[in-house]
């Protein structure tokens, strides 16, 4: 069967000729004979320091680069492999010209925002132990759930809430 991948960006305008053609929230149609399937491309965080949370997540989770991007010797922008999507890191500056404006910014401080960026794997106390060495500000150390499952949530050096847990059963 023939497959055909088609992008959509939600931000057309931005410097994605600059990069690699993608930015931001991406997602993936696949064309298929039953219908359209969606997948998730990319997750993108936008930081202050966009070095310093690339570290953290090579040392927290042994993710690999997959691309940096640098303008006058500055990073803005840096991609990470996963198993799934491919996470992103991006500064402000490129969030902004993204955004056309400002926008609602990550921080340590005060309470984390409604959403969680799940890594999973069997090693969750490892994983987490490394995370917090690498600079992770603990929110709820590894716990068994009446499922079975275990987790435990954590927010990186930017303030972006994490969970480390087991693959659910099913």
């Amino acid at each position: 069967m023939v497959q055909k991948y088609f992008y959509i960006n939600f931000e057309p305008d931005f410097m994605a000729q600059r990069l690699t053609g993608f930015y931001g929230y991406c997602f993936f149609i696949k064309r298929e004979e039953k219908g359209i399937v969606m997948k998730l491309g990319f997750v993108v965080i936008y930081v202050e320091d966009v070095q310093e949370v690339l570290n953290f997540y090579q040392q927290a989770f042994d993710l690999k680069v997959r691309m940096e991007y640098k303008e006058h010797d500055s990073l803005l922008y840096a991609e990470l492999e996963t198993e799934g999507a491919i996470l992103g890191i991006a500064s402000h500056i490129m969030g902004k010209d993204s955004f056309k404006g400002d926008y609602q910014k990550l921080t340590v401080k005060g309470l984390p925002f409604g959403q969680t960026m799940v890594f999973v794997t069997e090693e969750v106390h490892q994983k987490w132990d490394d995370a917090v060495k690498a600079g992770a500000v603990t929110v709820l150390a590894p716990h068994g759930k009446p499922w079975g499952q275990t987790v435990a949530y954590l927010r990186d050096t930017a303030g972006t809430l994490i969970e480390i847990c087991t693959p659910m059963n099913g």
